[in-house]
């Protein structure tokens, strides 16, 4: 689940790299709501055989297109890929559906549609490749950029790199701690002799 909110948190982030499981938890969490407001929508007597949608799926669809997008895009990027490469897919998509819509009898639907499956087959290759190793042109790598955010100067960083701490510096530290009445006389004592070692 936190990995779908964390894609709807980037709701129109084109940049950067996406892990394969922030992108495939946002689909299988995607499927899941969409499955189930169809369901609402069924009960309630709003879905539409025809559409192949209800009211609350058709709204639902319509607010993750843009977060749905951009993960694409991202996770394309994580495999060192443009994201232009969906775009295009996308709009090859488009066409052939409106194609389907406007023309059924068509004598190009069938090659468009074979074109169209092949190219589908070849994305969803992509979404599954694990991503480059390291920084590429897109970003640093996703599997190790909370352990190393502190370079690229990411707000808010949990993890700092560790620094080898001054004896002085740990000393008046301990000697802080002891007139606060946080550690006592003894508990200083024993510190400062292993400091001094």
């Amino acid at each position: 689940m936190g990995w779908y909110i964390e894609v709807l948190k980037k709701y129109a982030v084109f940049k950067g790299r996406a892990r394969r499981a922030e992108y495939w938890y946002f689909i299988l969490f995607n499927l899941i709501v969409s499955a189930s407001l169809m369901l609402v929508d069924g009960v309630t007597g709003t879905f539409s055989r025809e559409e192949g949608m209800g009211f609350l799926s058709g709204i639902y669809s319509v607010a993750v297109i843009l977060p749905g997008i951009g993960v694409s895009i991202r996770r394309l990027h994580d495999t060192g890929q443009s994201g232009w490469y969906f775009g295009v897919f996308f709009i090859f998509a488009f066409a052939v559906m409106l194609i389907m819509e406007l023309s059924p009898k068509s004598p190009l639907l069938d090659p468009l549609v074979l074109v169209l499956g092949a190219l589908s087959i070849v994305l969803l290759i992509n979404l599954a490749k694990k991503g480059q190793p390291g920084e590429n042109r897109f970003g640093p790598d996703p599997l190790h950029v909370d352990e190393f955010a502190w370079a690229y100067k990411r707000p808010g960083s949990p993890r700092q790199p560790e620094q080898p701490e001054d004896p002085l510096d740990r000393l008046e530290r301990l000697a802080s701690l002891k007139s606060r009445g946080i550690i006592s006389e003894e508990e200083f004592e024993e510190q400062k002799a292993k400091l001094l070692k």
